[in-house]
């Protein structure tokens, strides 16, 4: 360091002395740069840099300079701005240093340097008086000046801000030195110093004044409890052998601690008291009042002898806690000639005390004790104990120190001493888990210490033992040679008997043992060393697995490095075992070393040799070589190659320039095959690039090119104070690395990777894009580092449909990584199709890591056929064994969900329960709620699986066993209650039972099932595995409640069997009334069907469906099924001979129905006759398309009778022809002739109440509902297509001929009508066209015959006849009419008149010839109740019941034109005989007599109580 001084000092006075010379600017140039130069190489040291900024007037007695910055390895700690220095140079010559001023802006200290390299000499040990340094030169500084001083917080605590104005001198010893300071950051405080000395009279002055206001700098650095206001004092003035100063403290204004120190010469030497006390409590926090009390002192007393010798007559410091005193004296050469120290610390009630120290720690009593009188002996002794010491990071129940020893003399000095010392920790507890491992619980630690005169000092007999660690050996420490360093020379073995131990602290899975070996020599004071270390390891590992493969065995590492004035050496370094050998030596020449100047360099070795490489890697058959060489330069520069080789031909290399101006470095690496190190990759690795700096910032360039012709480039600077690494890296097609994406086109195509990762003020920013094909993008970007560090990122799946067809819309991910204080969250979102949301949050570095989310989809319908959405929510935490996720929500069906998964480490279990709460959501059979469990734990590797569903009208379902591995057996069982909610017409329970288990490498079934109807089902088969197959049984002991016409048992029993890819089936079927099947043939693996169906069948199966219609029957069916599934791959016949149909509701029905159905090429060959029951002939034939829209080319020929038993009865002849799409948009026309008819006019009462009312079917069970609805009363409106219409709409075109024969008749009408009708439009909307005009016809009311005059039959849009019949007759008074018209199921009679009377007036004028007013009673009744009969609404009256109940076939009450009345009464005595009488009102009686003799020839006769007889024949047909 005095070197350093003395030569910048030179230089600079060197300079001053110079006479000037001409050029004065260009030398002064010159000077400025070689000056600031050598300033700054010689202030700078090892650690340490100077840079100067803008130095002038280095010629001239006023010196400046802009900036001058002090930097270590940690950066800039101080700073000075715009320096002056104004001094006289020519007064150096006369050995004065006269500044006029030294003065700077502003001075920055942000901390503390770091420590310089090395350590400076040791003080001598001897003591010397009081003095000022005595210079080669006098000093004086008439003015020191800092506008502002800024001293940063790691000095202090607190940042601070200052001025300083001050002024020294010093000459002959003497001096005097004058500072003020004032704080300029906010906070009040002052610093005042006026020191001064005068040698020649030996007086002494201190005015010492300092004082700041509440949070200053010194209560914050003492931690004063409220960081009072605090003002310390020292006033002292007078020589030295007469000198007192008075000392004083005091906080907030109150005085906390004072006294005097005083001097005073004597004859033998110069006294010292020190003599301070007082109430220091409030200094302190209230914590420690226990330790300090309310009164403190320090007293010191002694005497300073001139010869060296020092007597400390009194010491004592006394706190409550806290008691030292004792009595010592020094010799002259430093040694204790007399020692009677004694200490404790212990509270008065024996509880642990609160010691003021930085940290809060305790203690509940220590002792020491340290005596030695030469007087008496050459012992000396120590014991120092403590018991119960506790602090925040250490706890120690007992420790126990003792020492003894001699201490020789000779001639008045110690010439010889020895120490026998011994430690003890018992009850050692760390707060450090890992340190605690290592040491243990308990310490011990023996040695002995000798020294003699001229000799070097010996530990020997070193003996720590910490745990399962021990250290022994001996150490020597040599001061003895004047001329030589302080030297240290251990022979040191330490011993660790299990490295786990350590493995904590080390942060490595570490295991083994081992022992280290330290011998040399080592002189810290002049840094040099000749040290043999080595270690010898037995099974050592470290946690990797790579490293510990090297390292197995017994492992040897040798090291032999010294450091001398020449430089550092390592001439061995050897680690060897029977996989590696490395070897290697580093040559580190100083710069001014006498090798160095005579041309030698720096250098460094290492090779390395791994004998099989297969002990890293399988893949590394062979031997690994590392080696490494390193030289330095001319211009001090290292440079160097480094080269590997590795088997299967893997190099890698590295060579060029590593420091100096411009260091460059190139590299490569090369992988000529990766299919060894990675099946299944093809092609070759190939890696180059150069790392480069340029003014100290390395920037790299590398590509790497790879399989697949993926290349990948990184370039730009890597350090510095603006870092920008771009990167970028391109697959031309992704499905070349993963084949399995082939079969996804929107993933063929190229991936790129671009991106930039920077850093700006020590902040790290990424910029990242990633683009693949259909569009996929991935976005991330943020700060990385730092406390505002947030990576957002963000990707996007423009068309999901693209990989998963069924799934139409946009997929987008978005999130962030962000920091949170000390910790790093994430926060994910995914927005997808149909309103999907998914969320995820964690805290990725709190312990137990804890992630949440949710998952959210509205509406389930786009992809499954299930009502509702999905909504979920739940957590997944990690615990000391592995994870627990918890997840609860509700999904289709209001379905609710609880589930936890325990995925320990070992015994992962899952648990799930949950509701449907009203199943008839899942299926409309089912009522109340269904319940739903489920536990799997996993068990040795297997998960066992217990499961239930239950709930809904009986439904229970089971399952429990084994699930998963080679011994995987699930028993299996289903039960219902009652399957008629399930399948109409069956009643009763289901049972099944079946076992699935593993059995063969394959899962195996076997399964049994009853049912109703005594049915009863076997299964069994092999699933999975290289053949697997499956046999079944089905039988079922009658049939007949299902299907009423047939009885009987039915079989059904089948096999399938896996050849290849494809399956092998068989199947059979046997059932009554002729029923059987057979299917027999391969499904090929593609779906490709080769089928041959076989069989008979009773068409009485369909008669469940066609009821009331029913049909009867044998089909026979020889079809095959070559293609894939569909009608279009079926060909063959179906056809049925001798079949029968019954149509109960037209009282008709087809017999002898001989029909072939032909199936070819996608298409139906119909063929059909029949004979119906009313007679006739029916044929249909034509082709049908077997797919949509089902296109058809249909002719029906018949002649038949067809009635309506309410409505019609007809001869009808056809020729029919249906063309087009059977789904809609067929047409459907051709010509019906109908040679006779007959249209029955119903009465529209038919009871006494009239019409029957409206019947509503209330808790109708299904059968009724499907009977009611076969009958066109279904309880609910049949389905309608798109436009509100009930099925397919087919075209008309039909034309109706009927010329005559048309006969309406009922309700007294008798009418032949004929004529054409078309029918066009639609089923939907009929267009009709037309009709039937009256042939001739008549009306009969109240025994009267009225010729019809008029009469139509048409249609209005619909198939219900509109009739319209009318009458013409005269009577005296009015021309009238009878008009009949309406639907023909729904007639109206009015009467009409001209001229126009009421109707009651029309009708009396027609059948009485007489006003209304002059009918008698029974003439009235009779009018009404004939008009309700020609109405339809008469029911016969009074009369008729008469009639009923006297057993007549006639009963009538008639009136003649005079109004006589006249009662009749007939009865058919026989078939074809009948015979009524009849008495007038006078009494008087006739009988007539009528004998069919034919149906159209009668025979009458009658006789009367007036005597009275006629008889006649009479032939009537009907026309």
């Amino acid at each position: 360091m005095l070197r350093r001084t003395l030569l910048p000092l030179c230089l600079v006075a060197g300079l001053a002395l110079t006479p000037p010379v001409p050029a004065q600017d260009a030398q002064e140039e010159r000077d400025r740069g070689f000056i600031v130069a050598l300033i700054e190489d010689n202030l700078a040291s090892p650690g340490l840099s100077v840079r100067i900024d803008g130095f002038d007037g280095a010629l001239s007695s006023r010196a400046t300079l802009e900036r001058l910055q002090v930097s270590d390895e940690s950066g800039v700690w101080l700073t000075l701005e715009n320096v002056v220095l104004d001094w006289n140079r020519s007064a150096l010559l006369r050995g004065r240093l006269e500044v006029s001023e030294l003065s700077a802006a502003r001075i920055v200290v942000e901390r503390a340097p770091l420590p310089a390299e090395g350590i400076e000499a040791l003080p001598d040990a001897g003591a010397s008086g009081f003095s000022l340094p005595n210079l080669p030169v006098s000093v004086q500084i008439d003015a020191l000046q800092a506008e502002r001083i800024e001293l940063g917080a790691p000095l202090l605590g607190q940042e601070m801000a200052l001025s300083l104005d001050a002024s020294a001198r010093l000459a002959d010893g003497s001096g005097a030195a004058v500072i003020a300071a004032e704080r300029l950051d906010g906070t009040l405080g002052n610093f005042a110093i006026d020191v001064a000395y005068d040698a020649a009279e030996t007086t002494l002055a201190v005015d010492l004044d300092i004082s700041e206001a509440a949070g200053g700098v010194a209560a914050t650095l003492l931690q004063l409890p409220g960081r009072p206001a605090i003002r310390l004092t020292v006033d002292g003035n007078g020589p030295l052998d007469a000198f007192a100063a008075d000392v004083a403290v005091a906080s907030d204004g109150q005085e906390r601690l004072a006294g005097q120190v005083r001097l005073s010469g004597t004859d033998e030497g110069r006294l010292f008291d020190v003599d301070l006390g007082g109430d220091v409590t409030a200094l302190f926090a209230p914590r420690y009042q226990p330790f300090f009390g309310d009164d403190v002192a320090l007293v010191a007393r002694g005497l300073q002898r001139p010869d060296g010798r020092l007597d400390l007559q009194t010491l004592q410091i006394d706190t409550q806690a806290l008691k030292l005193a004792g009595e010592a004296r020094l010799g002259a050469d430093g040694w204790p000639v007399y020692l009677d120290v004694t200490g404790q610390v212990e509270a008065a009630d024996g509880t642990p005390v609160l010691l003021p120290t930085g940290e809060a720690s305790t203690l509940r009593r220590a002792d020491l004790l340290i005596r030695h009188d030469a007087a008496v002996s050459d012992n000396w002794t120590l014991e120092m104990s403590a018991i119960d010491y506790a602090a925040a990071t250490v706890e120690l129940e007992n420790l126990a120190v003792s020492g003894s020893g001699i201490l020789s003399r000779s001639d008045g000095a110690v010439d010889r001493a020895t120490a026998s010392l011994s430690a003890a920790l018992a009850g050692l507890d760390l707060s450090d888990p890992d340190l605690a491992t290592a040491l243990g619980r308990d310490m011990t630690l023996l040695t002995s210490v000798a020294w003699t005169a001229g000799q070097p000092v010996r530990l020997d007999d070193l003996d720590l033992s910490a745990g399962g660690l021990g250290l022994t050996g001996a150490v020597e420490i040599d001061g003895t040679d004047p001329e030589m360093p302080l030297t240290i020379s251990p022979d040191l073995v330490a011993q660790v008997a299990d490295l786990s131990r350590l493995a904590g602290l080390a942060g490595l899975d570490l295991a083994g043992a081992g022992e280290i070996t330290a011998s040399g020599d080592y002189a810290p004071l002049a840094g040099t060393f000749d040290l043999a270390l080595g270690a010898e390891t037995r099974g050592l590992a470290i946690g990797i697995a790579q490293a510990d493969a090297v390292l197995q065995g017994e492992s040897a590492l040798t090291i032999a490095a010294r450091r001398t004035v020449d430089g550092t050496f390592v001439d061995t370094l050897r680690l060897s075992n029977d996989q590696i050998l490395a070897e290697g030596s580093v040559r580190l020449l100083a710069e001014d070393s006498a090798p160095r100047l005579q041309g030698q360099s720096s250098s460094a070795r290492l090779e390395a040799r791994l004998m099989d490489g297969t002990v890293l890697d399988p893949r590394l058959n062979g031997e690994v070589a590392v080696a490494a060489d390193l030289t330095q330069n001319e211009a001090g520069a290292w440079q160097g190659t480094l080269d590997a080789v590795a088997p299967e031909g893997v190099t890698l290399s590295a060579s060029g320039l590593l420091t100096g101006n411009a260091p460059a470095v190139d590299f490569s690496a090369s992988v000529p095959r990766i299919e060894p190190f990675a099946p299944g990759v093809p092609g070759s690795l190939g890696l180059t690039g150069q790392a480069a700096a340029n003014d100290g910032i390395w920037s790299v360039d590398a590509v790497l090119a790879g399989p697949w012709d993926v290349i990948a480039q990184v370039s730009g600077p890597v350090t510095g104070p603006s870092p920008d690494i771009a990167f970028a890296a391109r697959l031309p097609d992704l499905t070349a690395p993963v084949p399995a994406l082939a079969d996804m086109p929107a993933l063929a195509g190229p991936v790129a990777l671009e991106g930039n990762l920077t850093q700006a003020s020590g902040i790290w920013q990424l910029d990242s894009r990633v683009s693949a094909p259909s569009d996929i993008t991935l976005r991330a970007r943020g700060p990385i580092t730092g406390d505002d560090a947030r990576l957002e990122f963000a990707a996007t799946v423009p068309q999901v449909q693209d990989f998963v067809p069924a799934v139409e819309g946009r997929l987008d991910l978005d999130g962030a990584l962000a920091k949170m204080g000390a910790d790093w969250a994430v926060d994910l979102t995914a927005r997808g199709p149909y309103d999907a949301r998914v969320t995820a949050q964690s805290v990725l570095t709190r312990a137990p890591l804890a992630i949440g989310f949710t998952a959210d989809l509205p509406r389930l319908a786009p992809l499954a056929p299930v009502p509702g959405g999905l909504s979920v929510s739940g957590e997944a935490l990690q615990t000391e064994t592995g994870w627990r996720v918890d997840v609860d929500g509700t999904g289709p069906y209001a379905a609710t969900l609880d589930a936890t998964a325990v995925l320990a480490d070992g015994t992962p279990s899952v648990t799930v329960e949950g509701q449907i709460p009203d199943s008839s959501a899942l299926a409309p059979q089912l009522r109340g709620p269904l319940n739903y469990d489920a536990q799997a734990t996993q068990v040795d590797g297997a998960w066992r699986l217990v499961a239930s569903v239950d709930g809904a009208q009986g439904l229970a379902a089971e399952v429990e066993g084994i699930a998963t591995g080679p011994a995987a057996d699930l028993d299996l069982r289903v039960n219902v209650a009652n399957v008629a909610p399930f399948a109409p017409g069956l009643n009763g329970p289901l049972r099944a039972t079946g076992r699935l288990f593993q059995q063969g490498g394959g899962w195996n079934l076997d399964a049994d099932a009853s049912g109703p109807l005594g049915s009863t089902l076997t299964a069994s088969g092999v699933l999975t595995g290289a053949a697997p197959s499956a046999r079944f049984s089905l039988a079922v002991p009658d049939i007949g409640p299902l299907v009423p016409d047939i009885s009987g048992p039915l079989r059904v029993a089948g096999t399938a069997r896996q050849a290849g890819s494809d399956w092998d089936v068989d199947i059979d079927v046997d059932g009554p009334s002729g029923t059987n099947a057979a299917v027999a043939g391969r499904i090929a693996g593609g779906g490709q069907l080769d089928l041959s169906v076989t069989g008979s069948a009773p068409l009485g199966l369909a008669n469940a469906a066609l009821a009331p219609q029913r049909l009867a029957g044998v089909a026979q069916f020889d079809l095959t099924v070559n293609g894939p599934p569909g009608l279009n791959a079926v060909s063959g016949t179906i056809s049925t001979s001798g079949a029968a149909l019954s149509i109960p509701s037209v009282r008709n029905g087809l017999e002898d129905i001989n029909a072939t159905v032909t199936l070819s090429n996608g298409q139906a060959q119909i063929a059909l006759g029949a004979t119906p029951q009313s007679g006739g002939r029916v044929d249909v034939s034509g082709p049908v398309t077997l797919s949509a829209p089902f296109n058809a080319d249909l002719s029906a020929v018949f002649e038949t009778r067809v009635e309506d038993p309410s409505l019609y009865t007809a001869v009808v002849q056809g020729d029919i022809r249906v063309n087009g799409p059977l789904t809609g948009g067929a047409s459907i026309g051709g010509t019906i002739t109908i040679p006779e008819a007959e249209i029955a006019v119903p009465s529209s009462g038919l009871t006494a109440v009239g019409e029957l009312p409206e019947v509503t079917h209330l808790g109708a069970i299904r059968p009724v509902q499907r009977t009611l609805a076969r009958a066109g009363q279904g309880l609910e409106p049949a389905p309608r297509d798109a436009n509100g219409r009930n099925g397919p709409v087919y075209g008309l075109d039909i034309t109706i001929n009927a010329p005559g024969r048309i006969f309406v008749r009922g309700r007294g009408l008798d009418a032949e009508l004929g004529g054409t009708l078309t029918l066009r439009g639609t089923t939907a909307n009929t267009v009709t066209a037309g009709g039937f005009e009256l042939v001739r016809g008549r009306i009969d009311i109240l025994q009267q015959r009225f010729d019809l005059d008029e009469g139509t039959i048409g249609f209005a849009g619909g198939l219900v006849p509109n009739i319209r019949l009318v009458a013409v007759t005269e009577t005296d008074t009015i021309t009238a009419s009878i008009v009949v018209e309406g639907p023909a199921d729904a007639l109206e009679v009015k009467f009409e008149s001209t001229p126009d009377v009421p109707q009651e007036e029309i009708v009396a004028q027609i059948f009485f010839g007489r006003d209304l007013s002059q009918l008698s009673p029974l003439q009235a009744l009779q009018l009404a109740n004939s008009v309700a009969t020609l109405a339809g609404r008469g029911n016969g009256g009074l009369l008729e019941k008469l009639r009923g109940n006297a057993g007549l076939d006639d009963l009538d009450v008639t009136t003649d034109d005079e109004g006589n009345v006249a009662l009749r009464a007939g009865k058919y005595v026989s078939d074809n005989v009948y015979t009524d009488v009849q008495i007038d009102q006078n009494g008087d009686a006739a009988i007539s007599l009528n004998l069919d003799v034919t149906p159209n020839l009668t025979v009458r006769g009658s006789t009367g109580a007036n005597g009275g007889t006629s008889l006649g024949v009479f032939f009537e047909k009907d026309y």
